[in-house]
């Protein structure tokens, strides 16, 4: 799909600092740290302003 698209991966590392062993999601012993999400979704947002500022 990349070939077609214009497109972006974000691998966000979000193991909670109290969490010795991370799991991946779909495991039940998942758990996120969720000052990730908010750090994540920034870095996103910008990716995508930019982008359009650009074109």
């Amino acid at each position: 799909m990349q070939k077609r698209y214009q497109a972006a991966s974000f691998f966000i590392g979000c193991k909670p600092k109290v969490v010795e062993k991370a799991y991946f999601n779909h495991h039940p012993k998942f758990d996120i740290d969720e000052d990730a999400l908010l750090i994540a979704s920034k870095s996103v947002a910008q990716v995508v302003c930019r982008f359009y500022e650009w074109n």
